[in-house]
């Protein structure tokens, strides 16, 4: 889970700042457009559109700065690091299911990728629709429909491409198709006048010339990546509106009968209102749009048709200014900057090998309560910014199988500061338990022991083990208690220099452990698959039982 919620953390952020970068990237545009009342609307809608391809690509503009070296390990290194934090002896109380509660950035994050799957399934859903649609709609073979076609793309190559079909299944005309576009008419087409049917070939294939299925898709795309973001969804509705008032201006020009056209469009529309036909989405349709009034308006009212295609000079300016600004707002970074100095250096053990994933605290002396956190990288190296000059700062260094590291240094400037640490010992304890012969004493508990492990160190197993006998005299007097013993596993397992810990206890309860402990054999410890050397301690509690 974890794992899932750093996910979406790096999601959120990267979500912010390309939200942050598309709105930047629009506000020259908006300035533009505004300042350039009245534009035609080829040349506006080729404005947005390079806005909304700026806008698909500014994630990928600014990937490399939004994926600093912790975030590039945050799948195997943090998950592992607050495992390895709360397995260590003494170490500081992780409570890791508040933590994931908390952290709303990364259920943020989930949750947009979730969004995210359903507006794409939804795209994925519309589109399989429309292509059955095409599928299964009949092939127009009319020969006067396609001379119409190819009079009026008679200087166009793509216009030869288009298929031409009719479907129940929609009841306005719309153009569907980026590779192989085609133009499905509902299969009332027989029964429309000349004017009608030439108005709307033109008003179709003024789509397939202008490429707007591929802008159309494009938006889908947007809306679904940046489902949160309104500007998205407004930059799809004004690429609809501007593309449709484009191919009314072409079909204007080509048509040579603006009346004509103009109630064309008015029946189409009507024809819409009436049957209710579902939408094919994502694809240009004629008159599906809130707006047919005003349109029908400007038709009337225009003096000189435009072309509705935009020019080849014009692109290249559109392509060059918005690649150059793209570029320019996709170096920017805006991660808050990182003020102060910088303390890093390694972190390895006694042998000089690094240690990954080891846990290192960093806190002022005069406040030890706020600590700052990191981790080591599978290099065994950290960097920690952002400290301030002129103070000490206290060092603790954590990791499993490992003593923990405590030093104390004075921060003037950037700082390299490397960690060994040492290998840490071992614990068994037995408990030998008897039926009590004599008078009851006072019995006293062990307290529980723990055997720490972990890191790249590898901890001595006991594998044979040979149990001390409760000496009779003593059990005869009711003598109890505990004994403490240190000894040093050698590389072959066996103990060595045991000694007493505590000498306030009956030497026959200690004699009677030595002799069982020396008996001990180990599978030895080993540091990078190497057998070493550590220390141990044994505590064997001698106790009696009623």
């Amino acid at each position: 889970m974890t794992a899932l919620l750093d996910l979406g953390t790096w999601v959120f952020g990267v979500l912010v700042v390309s939200s942050l970068k598309a709105f930047v990237l629009m506000l020259p545009c908006w300035a533009a457009v505004g300042c350039s009342r009245p534009i035609r609307p080829a040349l506006e809608h080729g404005i947005w559109a390079a806005v909304l391809i700026a806008m698909l690509l500014v994630p990928l503009a600014g990937l490399t700065s939004l994926l600093p070296e912790t975030t590039q390990s945050m799948l195997e290194t943090k998950v592992v690091a607050v495992d390895t934090l709360a397995a260590v002896p003494g170490g500081p109380a992780v409570n890791v299911a508040p933590s994931a509660l908390g952290n709303w950035q990364g259920w943020a994050g989930l949750v947009y990728l979730l969004a995210l799957c359903a507006f794409g399934c939804r795209l994925f859903v519309g589109c399989r629709r429309a292509s059955r649609i095409e599928t299964q709609a009949s092939e127009i073979n009319d020969a006067t429909v396609r001379e119409i076609i190819d009079t009026l793309g008679a200087s166009k190559p793509v216009a030869k491409q288009v298929a031409l079909l009719a479907s129940s299944a929609t009841a306005a005309p719309v153009t569907f198709g980026c590779l192989r576009p085609a133009i499905i008419l509902p299969d009332a087409w027989r029964d429309w006048s000349p004017v009608k049917l030439r108005g709307v070939l033109a008003h179709e294939l003024s789509h397939v010339l202008r490429r707007d299925a591929w802008i159309a898709s494009a938006a889908a795309v947007n809306c679904a990546l940046f489902w949160f973001h309104p500007l998205s969804w407004w930059l799809k509705k004004r690429l609809t509106l501007l593309a449709e008032l484009a191919c009314d201006d072409r079909s204007v020009l080509l048509t040579k009968d603006r009346e004509g056209y103009a109630e064309t469009l008015l029946s189409v529309a009507s024809l819409c209102r009436r049957q209710e036909a579902r939408p094919v989405w994502p694809a240009p349709a004629m008159a599906r749009t809130s707006r047919v009034a005003g349109r029908i308006e400007r038709i009337l009212s225009i003096a000189t048709p435009d072309t509705g295609l935009l020019g080849s000079l014009a692109l290249r300016r559109l392509s060059v200014a918005m690649t150059g600004w793209l570029l320019i707002i996709g170096s920017v970074s805006l991660a808050p900057a990182q003020h102060g100095i910088t303390l890093s250096g390694t972190v390895q053990d006694a042998s000089g090998a690094r240690i990954p994933k080891a846990m290192l605290f960093v806190s002022p002396a005069e406040s030890p309560e706020t600590r700052e956190v990191t981790t080591t990288g599978a290099d065994g190296a950290y960097s920690l910014s952002g400290l301030r000059a002129g103070r000490q700062y206290n060092i603790e260094v954590q990791s499993r199988g490992f003593v923990a590291f405590h030093d104390t240094i004075a921060m003037s400037a950037d700082q390299r500061f490397d960690i060994s640490l040492e290998m840490g010992g071992i614990r068994e304890t037995i408990v030998v338990s008897a039926t009590r012969l004599g008078a009851p004493t006072t019995t006293r508990q062990a307290p529980p022991q723990r055997i720490r492990v972990g890191g790249n160190v590898q901890k001595a197993k006991l594998v044979h083990h040979v149990s001390p006998a409760y000496p009779l005299d003593a059990r005869s007097q009711g003598v109890e208690g505990i004994i403490l013993m240190e000894a040093i596993i050698s590389k072959d397992g066996i103990p060595l220099n045991l000694s007493l810990r505590n000498t306030l206890v009956d030497q026959r309860l200690a004699q009677a452990a030595l002799e069982a402990v020396r008996q001990w054999r180990y599978e030895p410890t080993r540091l990078n698959g190497q057998p070493i050397e550590v220390v141990t301690t044994v505590t064997v509690a001698f106790q009696l039982t009623d």
